[in-house]
C-alpha cells in the first residue's frame, strides 16, 4: 500500500517536519551540516515538499521547483522539473521505495495537469548515486548523460542556464559529462567535495550499484565514487543530468526509431 504524502511549501513547513528531515538526511550522509536544508534549498529556491509518514514518523521526503528554460531541441521554452532533495531513512525501502517516482509525477501534474504525459517537459536531477542515474535515465525517450559520453554543447550550456540563472550558483562549472566539480575543498559547498572519501561500502550493493555495469565505472572513472579493495566511497562531485519527455518520442521509442536529438540552432 502507497503511503500518501503530505504536501507542503518551503515556509509552511514546522519545526517538527525540518527536524526529522535533517535527521533523515543525516542517515544519509553524516557530514552534511545541520542548517543545509534551509541554507542550501529552501532560501536558495524555496522547493515544494512531499513528506511520508507511517504515523508520526517521517521516512522520506522529496523537494521539488519547476523553471521554464529554452528548450534545446526548437525555439521556444521548456516546462523544467528540477528535483532538489530526496532521501529516505536507510530501513524504510521496503514502505516508501517508489517515493521518488509518486513525488515526481504528482508535482508534474499539479504544473501541466492530468494529461501530462501529452506535453513536452523535461526533468533535472543531481545525485552521486549510479543506480538511481540508471533507473532515472532510462525512463525518458531522451535523456543525458549515457555512460562516459561527452553531452552535446547545447546541454551543457542548459545545464550551466539552471545552474547559474535558478539554482543559485553564478559561479558553478561542470565537465563535459555534466559532473559538476568544486576545485578546492570549501565549507560553502557542504558535502559537494569532501575532505575524505564518505565511506558508503555497506549500502553499495543495495542503494548505490547499478545494474548495468557501465554506470557504475562512470561513476569511478569520472571520480564520484572511490573504489580500492573492500571499500567504495563518495569523493563529492555531482552527476547531473536531463531527462526529455515529449509523446513523439515516446512513441518513436516504441517503434525502435532513434530519438530526434537536434538541437535548436
Amino acid at each position: 500500500m502507497k503511503l500518501k504524502p503530505v504536501i507542503c511549501e518551503s515556509d509552511a513547513l514546522s519545526e517538527s517536519q525540518l527536524r526529522q528531515m535533517h535527521e533523515i538526511t543525516r542517515l544519509n550522509n553524516p557530514l552534511i551540516p545541520n542548517d543545509h536544508i534551509q541554507r542550501k534549498h529552501i532560501s536558495k529556491v524555496a522547493p515544494t515538499f512531499y513528506l511520508y509518514y507511517e504515523g508520526q514518523k517521517m521516512l522520506a521526503f522529496q523537494g521539488m521547483c519547476a523553471f521554464r528554460l529554452p528548450n534545446p531541441f526548437r525555439k521556444g521554452e521548456i516546462p523544467v522539473f528540477f528535483v532538489a532533495i530526496a532521501f529516505r531513512r536507510p530501513e524504510a525501502a521496503g514502505k516508501v521505495r517508489d517515493f521518488a517516482r509518486q513525488s515526481n509525477i504528482a508535482f508534474i501534474r499539479s504544473h501541466l495537469g492530468p494529461f501530462f504525459f501529452l506535453k513536452t517537459w523535461a526533468s533535472f536531477v543531481h545525485t552521486v548515486n549510479p543506480k538511481l542515474t540508471h533507473r532515472f535515465l532510462k525512463s525518458f525517450p531522451i535523456s543525458y548523460p549515457q555512460p562516459m559520453v561527452k553531452a552535446p554543447r547545447k546541454i551543457q550550456d542548459l545545464t550551466l542556464n539552471i545552474l547559474h540563472s535558478c539554482l543559485g550558483y553564478p559561479n558553478a562549472k561542470i565537465d563535459p559529462f555534466l559532473v559538476r566539480r568544486v576545485p578546492e575543498y570549501a565549507p560553502e559547498h557542504d558535502y559537494y567535495l569532501l575532505k575524505e572519501p564518505q565511506d558508503i561500502t555497506a549500502r553499495w550493493e543495495e542503494d548505490y550499484c547499478a545494474r548495468d555495469e557501465a554506470w557504475n565505472q562512470h561513476f569511478i572513472e569520472l571520480g564520484i565514487v572511490q573504489e580500492k579493495p573492500g571499500f567504495y566511497g563518495l569523493l563529492g562531485p555531482l552527476q547531473l543530468m536531463w531527462g526529455f519527455f515529449s509523446p513523439f518520442a515516446v512513441l518513436r521509442k516504441k517503434l525502435g526509431l532513434r530519438p530526434r536529438r537536434k538541437t535548436a540552432r
